[in-house]
């Protein structure tokens, strides 16, 4: 006598065969594209590491003027590291005010350096160079052969000046003595002008 199968189990298969039949096909379908990158749409979360990351993370704030991140080191490790391959570590436009600012209560504020021996450390394309407070023009006033020039800088031994003067000085020397107790720089001429003579002048360190 022949075994029939009950309506139950004949329907339970059907159902096994078409869940079956669906992994397999989503399967195959994932074959011909790649894996979705687990970074994209994840909760960033402090101490994580997201390393397979394949677009643009932003934060905006269009409200007002508060700043929109901040990162800070209690001790000596860095508060922000930004590393390329190749490219730009770190890129920074801004449409007024500094792209870059930077802000050192003691040490050094902004420092650059470059391994490579053709490379640079500092490569400024378009617009002017401001140095403040150690740069500046002094005049010598006419029938005298020197100006102080009082800095608000500390001035070390490895500091030397240079001079471009704002007209022609003849066949007369142009120098500078620096006095690093009083944080001044005084200016010489060798014989005096009967008119004024500006200098300009820029103060660096060896």
């Amino acid at each position: 006598m022949a075994i029939s199968e009950s309506p139950s189990t004949s329907s339970r298969r059907s159902v096994l065969a078409a869940a079956v039949g669906g992994v397999a096909g989503a399967f195959l379908a994932s074959l011909g594209r790649a894996a979705p990158a687990l970074a994209e749409g994840q909760a960033i979360v402090v101490g994580g590491e997201y390393t397979d990351a394949t677009s643009l993370t932003k934060i905006q704030n269009s409200t007002d003027s508060t700043n929109v991140f901040e990162a800070r080191s209690s001790f000596g490790g860095s508060a922000v590291t930004a590393v390329s391959v190749s490219g730009n570590g770190i890129y920074a436009q801004t449409n007024s005010s500094m792209a870059v600012g930077a802000y050192a209560s003691t040490g050094t504020a902004l420092f650059g350096a470059c391994s490579d021996p053709t490379g640079y450390s500092l490569n400024t394309e378009g617009g002017r160079i401001f140095f403040e407070d150690v740069s500046g023009v002094a005049t010598i006033p006419a029938g005298t052969k020197s100006v102080i020039v009082s800095l608000v800088v500390d001035i070390d031994a490895s500091a030397f000046v240079l001079l471009t003067p704002g007209v022609n000085v003849g066949g007369r020397s142009l120098w500078c003595t620096i006095d690093a107790v009083a944080n001044s720089i005084t200016i010489r001429m060798s014989s005096t002008r009967s008119s004024a003579t500006k200098i300009g002048w820029l103060l660096l360190s060896s």
